[in-house]
C-alpha cells in the first residue's frame, strides 16, 4: 500500500502567519494602552505642578524663635507671614552643611499673619552631643482639595541657637 503524503509545509505556514499576526497585534495594543496611560499622567502632573506653583507663590513662613528646650525637643515660634493659609510644616535637620537624615512633620494650622509656637520631637540620634543639629530646614504645606502641596520653593533654612 502506498501511504499518500499530505503537505504539511503548508499548514504550519499559515499558523505561523496567523500567530505572527496575533502577538503583533497584541504588541501595538501594548504599545497604545501605555502610551495613552504615559502621556495622560504626564498632562496630569504638568497640570499638578502649575497648580502647586501658583498655589506656592501665596504661602510664606517665618521662623521667628527656635532653640533647644531641651536636648530631645525644639522650641518654635513661626509666623505665616503671607495669605494663604499653612496646614503643615516639614523640618528636617542639618549638621553644619550634612542632612542628618532626619524630618518631622508637624500638623499645625497657621493662618495668614498669624504667628504659632510650638515643640517638635528630636530623634533619638539628634540628641546626642556629637550630632546634635546647628540648622533646620522648613517647607510649608498647604492643603487643597485633600492633597497636601508641598511648597519646596519656599523652603527656608534656620540656624538653632
Amino acid at each position: 500500500m502506498e501511504m499518500i503524503q499530505k503537505d504539511k509545509k503548508a499548514l504550519s505556514m499559515w499558523i505561523s502567519w496567523i500567530l505572527l499576526t496575533g502577538l503583533v497585534i497584541i504588541i501595538a495594543a501594548s504599545v497604545m494602552i501605555w502610551s495613552k496611560n504615559f502621556a495622560s499622567d504626564n498632562a496630569a502632573s504638568t497640570e499638578r505642578q502649575f497648580y502647586n506653583t501658583d498655589l506656592c507663590s501665596s504661602i510664606s513662613i517665618k521662623i521667628d524663635e527656635i532653640y533647644y528646650k531641651n536636648p530631645q525637643t525644639l522650641y518654635i515660634t513661626t509666623t505665616n507671614s503671607y495669605n494663604l493659609r499653612i496646614e503643615k510644616i516639614i523640618f528636617e535637620y542639618y549638621r553644619e552643611t550634612d542632612r542628618l537624615g532626619v524630618s518631622y512633620t508637624k500638623d499645625i494650622v497657621i493662618k495668614p499673619g498669624m504667628s504659632k509656637s510650638f515643640e517638635i520631637p528630636a530623634d533619638s540620634r539628634v540628641g546626642i552631643e556629637d550630632v546634635k543639629p546647628t540648622h533646620v530646614e522648613a517647607v510649608p504645606v498647604a492643603v487643597k482639595e485633600d492633597n497636601d502641596i508641598i511648597c519646596q520653593d519656599k523652603r527656608i533654612r534656620v540656624e538653632i541657637s
